[in-house]
């Protein structure tokens, strides 16, 4: 999808459906099943994120990519324990249940960053070839 559409684009659609499926992880708690397949429909939005992003750095400084590779892994890895950190205080705050509601503001949060971010209204060079084919 990112090199048929675009990083930007890609990337807001794996925010949007990341956001829309914690949502949901919310509303089917108890119901294992269900719990089971939010999840697993959540790492596939996750998972497709990660290589546009990737793109997307790649494509901003296309000289020395190996160092914005490396950041974002950096990042990445900042992120796991960030997010560790804030779902044992609100399991510890609260309960369980509640994992999903925090995660969807997050995400959210990370979404309305990517728009702020984009709407800068800088196209790089993989979108301006991928616009003229």
């Amino acid at each position: 999808m990112a090199d048929t559409k675009g990083s930007k684009f890609t990337i807001y659609v794996g925010l949007s459906l990341q956001s829309a499926i914690l949502l949901m992880l919310s509303m089917v708690n108890g119901w294992l099943s269900g719990v089971i397949a939010m999840i697993m429909l959540w790492m596939v939005a996750t998972w497709a994120t990660s290589p546009a992003q990737q793109l997307y750095l790649v494509t901003q400084v296309p000289r020395s990519p190996d160092i914005a590779l490396s950041v974002n892994t950096s990042f990445i890895q900042f992120g796991f324990a960030l997010g560790s950190g804030i779902g044992g205080v609100m399991i510890n705050r609260a309960s369980v249940e509640v994992l999903g509601w925090a995660g969807f503001f997050i995400v959210f949060l990370a979404l309305l960053l990517a728009i702020s971010l984009f709407s800068s209204g800088r196209e790089t060079d993989q979108e301006r070839v991928s616009k003229s084919l």
